[in-house]
């Protein structure tokens, strides 16, 4: 095999930049073994290293005098490492066949001596290992952190990390050297794949972390399109080694672009979030990015051959010191950099969610403890007016009665006398019972224990309608309630009886419609009417708001429910509550115990003096 010397042209370095080519590239150099006074030795062992696990089928020829000798290929190894044995004395020609690639075409050319290369090799081995050391207890902090904190948008970032992991392991040659060596389809597909895989989840967690849909629309449309494209690609790469050339190179170009416009795009929209002063450390993220996103920037345009090819192994190389890693040093020491800030941004937006949850805790405790309050003086305000109903209704009504009581004995003689006084206390005496009934049912009315909740509102909304004839009030309801626990029941009865005592005293309304319907697994109560209206806001947070205060805090706190109002004065009012079924049938621990609401056991003392005064009546 004979090459003109006109096929070859001078270059100098050892990295190699062809781009998008279709054929294969032939490199010559030479080499001239010093004797064996100079060399100390009677033979030379080299190793030629050519650094780029993605090419395939990479043939050495070794020319001398004595005719042409292929080098033996390459074993599964990280490089593509070819030994040769020189006499001292020999020269030779070194004759390299590089095929075409489904990539931009590059890679790097290193030869040394195989006793020096063992030690680099340590050197680089403990590089990986550390950098993968790194990575692996990043990733377990990582995921720990996210599942202490539920920064649930850190796993797009968590993901992200450990497909960038995936492709340095490719792209080191460590899956070609560990996994599939024998398989050269996956190390093919295994570049594209995994870059496109890492760009979705990191432009996922940039447009998560900046909220850009509410802050930044126009480079959330931007960045939208570049993730889509970016998921339009992956199923493509999972096929690409065995495209045509043409169109494998097509995918490549346009994927090397994309990845350039997507760097743009995210250094932009950290550009702009720093300037807007966004709390959420753009200027960080941006420091962050800078080395691992202008490494890649670099790398992709050196791929398009718009720049030209450095690499800080050059420098190490013209020191005697040959690195055979395929990935820029750069790449790998931005990605420590990167994680290592986001970290930090993700420690800081973790003590902020502290702070902002302490102080949401302040105020929710200030709110409980006011609902507490408005709950006690609630129950006192009802205690007072049983006490006043009970003062001068019952006491005086009793009063009364002794006195005629002690009348009708001290005019014993006198029986048209007695017989009318007894009638007068029979009377007397059924008026006080008909009031300790009513007494007693507001307390709470037998039907809500006997009969169940709807019936014990109806005899709630019959009292009303006979207190106020002028009030129409309808009611609706189509959903069963009968299963109710004791105390949801106890909470929902005192809510509708505070709404309707409400509507009584304040509405001035003629027409009202309570219902109570069932949807999607809610209990919804709904109290219309055409009153006056008020102000709701200003109601609650006056002294007199302490009925809507106490229905929020036992529909709230006690049932988990949301209770609404919607009034204005002179319009009416809507009252709205939506409770779930489940807490009402199924229990819950509410904030205190339904000892707190059980019914009293009123003994009736005036239905026994009644029956012993008919009685003596009759004996007399």
């Amino acid at each position: 095999m004979l090459l003109p010397s006109d096929t070859f042209e001078p270059s100098n370095g050892e990295r190699f930049q062809f781009g998008y080519t279709q054929h294969g590239h032939w490199l010559r150099f030479h080499l001239l073994v010093p004797n064996k006074a100079s060399l100390g030795t009677d033979s030379l062992h080299l190793a030629l290293h050519v650094t780029n696990p993605y090419l395939e089928r990479v043939e050495t020829f070794l020319s001398r005098a004595g005719g042409l000798q292929t080098l033996p290929g390459p074993g599964p190894g990280r490089t593509l490492s070819f030994p040769m044995n020189l006499a001292a004395g020999d020269s030779a020609a070194v004759l390299v066949h590089i095929p075409y690639s489904r990539f931009p075409l590059e890679f790097k050319l290193a030869l040394e001596k195989l006793e020096a290369g063992r030690n680099v090799r340590r050197s680089e081995e403990i590089i990986l290992i550390v950098f993968f050391c790194l990575w692996f207890v990043y990733l377990l902090q990582l995921g720990l952190a996210i599942r202490i904190t539920r920064l649930r948008y850190f796993w797009n970032y968590f993901a992200y990390v450990f497909l960038v992991g995936c492709f340095a392991f490719a792209d080191l040659g460590l899956g070609r050297q560990l996994l599939w060596g024998h398989t050269p389809y996956l190390q093919q597909l295994a570049l594209p794949f995994f870059t496109n895989a890492y760009l979705v989840f990191g432009v996922y967690f940039v447009q998560a972390h900046f909220q850009t849909l509410r802050r930044y629309p126009v480079h959330d449309q931007v960045l939208k399109l570049m993730r889509i494209m970016a998921l339009g690609l992956l199923p493509v790469a999972l096929f690409l080694p065995a495209v045509p050339l043409a169109l494998a190179h097509f995918f490549s170009y346009l994927h090397t672009v994309l990845y350039i416009l997507t760097c743009v795009a995210l250094f932009w929209l950290a550009a702009t979030a720093l300037r807007r002063g966004d709390p959420r450390s753009p200027g960080l993220l941006l420091i962050g990015f800078l080395v691992h996103g202008l490494s890649i920037l670099y790398t992709l345009l050196e791929w398009l051959r718009i720049v030209p090819p450095v690499s800080w192994s050059s420098s190490l190389a013209a020191q005697g010191i040959v690195f055979t890693l395929h990935t820029p040093l750069v790449l790998l020491l931005g990605l420590l950099i990167e994680m290592g800030v986001i970290l930090y941004i993700g420690i800081r937006q973790f003590r902020l969610m502290l702070s902002d949850m302490e102080n949401m805790a302040r105020v929710l405790a200030e709110q409980k403890q006011q609902q507490m309050n408005a709950l006690v003086l609630g129950m006192e305000t009802e205690q007072k007016r049983i006490a006043r109903e009970l003062h001068d209704g019952l006491g005086g009504s009793l009063a009364a009665l002794k006195f005629k009581l002690e009348h009708l004995l001290a005019n014993g003689n006198d029986a048209a006398l007695q017989e009318k006084r007894l009638a007068e206390a029979i009377l007397d005496i059924t008026a006080l019972q008909e009031e300790l009934r009513t007494i007693a049912h507001n307390l709470m009315p037998k039907p809500l224990y006997k009969l169940g909740l709807v019936p014990a509102v109806e005899q709630v909304l019959q009292r009303f309608r006979r207190l106020n004839p002028r009030l129409e009030i309808h009611f609706f309801h189509n959903v069963d309630l009968q299963e109710l626990d004791e105390l949801p029941k106890i909470y929902l009865f005192r809510v509708v009886q505070e709404l309707l005592t409400n509507l009584h005293k304040h509405s001035k309304a003629t027409e009202a419609w309570l219902q109570f319907v069932r949807s999607d697994g809610l209990l919804l109560i709904t109290l219309e009417d055409n009153g006056q209206g008020f102000q709701p806001e200003r109601a609650l947070s006056q002294r007199k708001g302490m009925g809507l205060a106490n229905i929020r805090y036992r529909v709230e706190e006690a049932l988990g429910g949301r209770f609404t109002i919607e009034s204005t004065p002179g319009s009416g009012t809507l009252v709205s509550i939506q409770i779930p079924l489940k807490v009402l049938r199924n229990g819950k621990q509410h904030l205190y115990s339904a000892a707190a609401e059980e019914a009293p056991q009123i003994h009736d003392p005036l239905k026994r003096l009644k029956q012993l005064l008919r009685r003596w009546r009759a004996l007399r």
